[in-house]
Parts: structure tokens; sequence; C-alpha cells
């Protein structure tokens, strides 16, 4: 089974204007003196930092974590003390010297060699190839230690992280293993990997993996809910590829995050969709902009080998990670604070108050809409950049959410050809009643036209009954010997949040490529809500 981890490939560029371009650190003297690479990371705090060259950071496009940091009421801090991050990845170098005193010594790592999953020491292999880096980037990311004289900081600098090295071996039964294994003390699940990208073709999960989240969502941290963030996707660049092709990051109990770039907009490879719930700081090609800084692979090792001069010179960070893997580890710390914060939050309260406090980035894009419940949405960005401090403070206070209801409609057969590109769309009805759902937490629709064998070439769109519009799918690239069809597929619905669930909804498809031709055979909606 092939395997992406979503980082966007990059060239690497150093940093110019703080102080330094390569090594050290720069900045205010505060930042400096503690962590040394702090004050390069935007995604913290973006003063304008600027590249050697191209687009640099735009002054307060960042979480706005600092606040958290210094107060979490009471008197008191939030970096994420208490809290247990699972890293499932392709490894994490658990003796790093800026994450090794936030490893778990509580938990068993896992790994997962050939002849099954063991306990043990899940240190990334030692290997010239970058991609065995990419977990110990996204631990950084999260729980990178601050105050130590090292590097730069995570965003929950003080929570505890745990390694699930379950890429090196990826199979049904692993993936299902990796989401519940100690999943009554694992608050959150890091997983910054997916189906590979710009295929365009649909990659469904397994019915194992879904039943393993089903079970964390439900008894994870002692019946609060396993906390689980999934990257996007980096396939828009390459093939115009929608999230909502992707089996994992569509599905109900995964928060499915987009990427920034350091001016607060989509960076290019990320993936739109009506399934993304938040967005966040991802980065872009180093060799234009900025990437996300952190740490990598100690020594010669990983993503910077440490023999380049536009990098860092000290070979055990980097500074150009880039992708939607990176934005996830940015939730997944945010996540945990907001668990420290109010530890009884359940996994619905946590994604319901990040989508509640979210801060409306890039506003003057067209792709924004404003949902019948007043929720600001738009395809790329979910409901906005997650904002630390708002969701931090709206945690505190939270009362917890009613017990979700889950409503189906029968499934509705249809069979309408689908007229070839420019014809007319079609369309079909289903009424809801007597749901009991005022409040929509997510919608999955369920969508066969198996006898239209190029499903790329498909617009499909989902009308609420209070007149929000969800593309579903879009026309995109697909090599014509991949690209498969719908056959009961699943597309997850994150706008509608709020919004009630009794009236008529409506599915609209319309085929805008010419060469194939097909039938919208049957569809059925499933509501969750309150």
């Amino acid at each position: 089974m092939s395997v992406s981890i979503r980082r966007a490939v990059v060239t690497a560029i150093c940093v110019s204007g703080l102080s330094s371009c390569g090594g050290g650190g720069g900045g205010d003297a505060s930042t400096a003196s503690t962590d040394p690479l702090f004050a390069r990371q935007w995604h913290l705090k973006s003063t304008g930092q600027v590249p050697a060259r191209g687009t640099g950071a735009a002054p307060g496009a960042d979480i706005n974590v600092e606040p958290v940091w210094s107060s979490c009421g009471e008197g008191g801090t939030c970096k994420g003390e208490g809290v247990t991050i699972a890293v499932v990845d392709i490894g994490l170098e658990i003796a790093h010297r800026d994450l090794q005193p936030n490893i778990s010594t509580a938990l068993t790592h896992r790994i997962y060699p050939s002849t099954g999953p063991t306990t043990g020491n899940p240190s990334a292999p030692a290997s010239t190839s970058d991609d065995f880096s990419h977990g110990t980037q996204v631990g950084g990311i999260i729980a990178a230690r601050d105050t130590n004289g090292l590097g730069g900081r995570g965003v929950a600098p003080r929570a505890s992280l745990v390694g699930y090295s379950m890429l090196l071996n990826r199979t049904d039964s692993n993936e299902a293993d990796a989401m519940t294994y100690q999943a009554a003390s694992i608050a959150v699940s890091n997983n910054s990997w997916g189906p590979p990208d710009g295929s365009g073709r649909i990659d469904e999960s397994s019915a194992l993996w879904r039943d393993a989240i089903d079970y964390g969502l439900a008894n994870g941290r002692s019946g609060r809910g396993t906390i689980y963030v999934w990257p996007a996707g980096n396939g828009y660049a390459a093939s115009g590829e929608l999230s909502n092709e992707d089996g994992y990051a569509n599905y109900r109990g995964v928060i499915a995050a987009g990427a920034l770039n350091a001016q607060g907009k989509r960076a290019p490879y990320s993936e739109p969709g009506a399934n993304v719930w938040i967005a966040a700081p991802g980065g872009d090609d180093c060799a234009t902009a900025l990437g996300v800084t952190t740490t990598d692979l100690s020594g010669r090792f990983g993503a910077n080998n440490g023999a380049t001069a536009t990098e860092l010179s000290d070979a055990d960070y980097t500074q150009c990670a880039v992708g939607t893997s990176f934005s996830t580890a940015v939730v997944s710390g945010v996540a945990a604070l907001m668990v420290q914060a109010n530890p009884a939050l359940t996994w619905r309260d946590v994604r319901t108050i990040m989508a509640r406090t979210a801060r409306q980035n890039d506003a003057s894009d067209a792709g924004w809409a404003i949902n019948s419940a007043g929720r600001r949405i738009h395809h790329t960005y979910g409901f906005g950049m997650v904002d630390t401090a708002a969701a931090v403070t709206a945690a505190r206070g939270w009362t917890n959410l009613p017990v979700q209801r889950a409503f189906q409609s029968p499934l509705q057969t249809v069979n309408l050809p689908i007229p070839e590109n420019p014809g007319a769309p079609v369309s079909s009805n289903i009424t809801v009643a007597g749901s009991g759902i005022s409040k929509i937490e997510w919608v999955d629709v369920i969508f066969t036209a198996a006898d239209h064998t190029y499903a790329a070439d498909l617009q499909i769109v989902l009308i609420s009954p209070s007149g929000t519009q969800s593309i579903l799918a879009s026309p995109h690239g697909c090599a014509a010997d991949n690209c498969n069809e719908y056959v009961g597929w699943r597309f997850g619905v994150a706008r509608l949040l709020d919004e009630p669930a009794d009236g008529v909804w409506q599915l609209v498809v319309r085929d805008r490529q010419d060469g194939d031709t097909g039938t919208f055979q049957s569809w059925q909606i499933k509501v969750y809500g309150h």
C-alpha cells in the first residue's frame, strides 16, 4: 500500500533579516537567549520575517499562541503540561536534544515491523533520505521544548510526545492499531500522512481504520474521545485534487487541516474541500517564501544535512518544513493547549470551539461565504485560521455539547443519465423530517455513479435545506488508467455547522469534461448533530 507523508517538495534558502543567515538565532533578546530559532518561527509569532528572496511574513499572520503561554486563567500558563500527543508517522527521534525532555516516559512507544506491532524505541532510522526526518519535524512543531537555549519551540512546548512508527509498515491492521493503542491516555493523535497526493484518484480508507477511529472517539481519553488531526492533502497544485477524494481526511471524526503560507493565504499545494475544518501555517517553497522552522534528525541526516549554505548551519533543525503535514502538527498543538485548559472537553467540543473561534484570514478572497447559522466558511480554509488564544479562552468557560444524534435517510435511487459537457446538470432531492437535529455537526453524502469511469469529470454540489452550497467534487487531473469511479463514495461536509437538518436537501451533478458519460445512480445522506 502506497503512502504520502504530507510534505511539499521545496528547495532550501536561508532567512535574512534575523541577525544571521544560517546557524543561530536573531530576533529580540528575550527570545534569542532562550530559544535561538524562535525569531524565525513566523507561524508562532509573525513579525514580518523575510526570506533571502521572495515574499515574507505578514505581521500578525500567526496562530496567536503567545498569550496562552503566558496566561491560562487563574494565574497559570498553558504550555501543554499533562497532555500526551501520539505522533503517528515514519519515526520520531526520541533522543533529539530539543524533544527528549518532552518524550513520554509514562506511555510505551510503538514500532510496526513486518512481523507486527511491537513496543520499543521508535527513533527514526539513520538514513540520508529526508523522508525519515518527517516525524521528527512534525514532533518539533507540536512540542519542541521551550526556554532551554536550543532551537525553537513547539505550539505546546511542555506537552508529552509518544512515537508510533506506523508508516514503516503501513497495513490496514497497523493503521487501525495506531489509532487505538493506549487510547485511554492519548489526548491528540497527529497523523501527517495519507494516500499519495496528486494522483487525481479517489482513495478510500479501510473499514478497519474507520472502526478504529469510531472506537477512539467513543472510548479514547477515558470516554471523552481521542482528537484525531489529519492533513487536507498536498495535491492541489499538481492535479487540482480536492481533500474530499481522500477517505481519511474526509471522515467525520477527523479534523482536516489546510495549509497557509506566511501571508495567511492558501499555500498552493493545499487541497480545498467541503470536509476541510480549519487552516493553519504550513509554509511555502523556501526558494521564494518561508517554510516552517522545526527540529530535524540530529546530525547530517534528514532534510538539512548541514552541508548547504542556504540552510541552517545547525543540522539538527530545518527552516524548510513545508506541507499540510505541518499545518496538521500546528492544529494538534493547539488542541493540546485547549485540553489542558479544560480537560473535560470531548472531541466534539474541541473541533466546535476551533470552528467558532477561528479567525477569518485572506478576507478579500471571493471564496468566503456565511452559512445560515452565521458561520464563516471557505472550501480552502474551512472555518478560518486557527486562533489559539480565542480557542483556549472559549475552552475554559465551555459547556459541553449535548449527546450527539444521527439521522440517516433511505437510499435515494435516481438512475438519471448525466449529460456530457456542456449538457445540463441532473439533480435529486431528499427530504429530512423529524431528525431532532437543530444544529448540524457533520454530514456524510454517499454517492454512486458506478458506470461513469472517469470520476474526475464530475462536479457534485450539495445544497442544504438552508441554501448553503458545498462543492463535494470538481473536475481535476487524473490519469485515465488511474481514475476510478464513485461507488458508494462517502463525501464529508463540515461547512453546515449549526444549521438545522430538517428540510429538502438537493444534490446537483454535472459532467464538466468531454469524453466520458455515465449515470447518477443513487445517493444518501447521514447527518450528525444535536
